[in-house]
């Protein structure tokens, strides 16, 4: 979906806000990128896995500056994020970096999921629509598999959530 899409509208530059360990980024097709991760593990990690390929960029979440990319992408990031002022930061942080457009992967409902502490859905739209003029929810993909509790290592509770800011 990820490359179809960067393909489709022409993207020539991709901010990913929680890069993790890269895995993601081995699929992609990106003609700049840019990860940034809270994690100096993660961001070592991308640094020597990526090291032979110069349109790709990692920073600690610490050093971002004022970058700018047409595209920003969340990725399974958004649940992780219990506190609600590392929630609103971040989010402030993902909308103010895109050009363009914004993708999320994540639920959009507000819930406890599985009683983890480490787990918090939201309904990030809300988010969006309140703390935000310049974008709006342009484009949803389901994911094809849909959660279930039975089989939870090859289903999401995640959808693509595609935002676009308007001219």
């Amino acid at each position: 979906m990820l490359n179809a899409f960067v393909s489709e509208w022409d993207i020539r530059s991709v901010i990913e806000w929680g890069c993790g360990d890269g895995h993601q980024l081995s699929l992609a097709d990106y003609p700049e990128y840019l990860g940034i991760d809270i994690s100096e593990k993660a961001v070592e990690i991308c640094r020597k896995k990526f090291d032979k390929d110069p349109r790709k960029k990692f920073l600690l979440t610490r050093d971002f500056g004022d970058q700018t990319a047409e595209l920003t992408l969340s990725l399974d990031v958004l649940f992780h994020l219990v506190a609600e002022e590392v929630y609103q930061g971040y989010m402030s942080k993902l909308f103010s970096s895109a050009e363009r457009f914004v993708i999320i992967y994540s639920s959009n409902h507000e819930a406890r999921f599985r009683k983890s502490r480490h787990v918090k859905l939201r309904k990030f739209t809300n988010w969006v629509h309140e703390n935000t003029q310049d974008f709006s929810l342009f484009r949803t993909v389901e994911y094809q598999f849909p959660y279930d509790p039975n089989d939870i290592e090859n289903t999401s509770f995640s959808d693509f959530y595609v935002f676009k800011r308007e001219s």
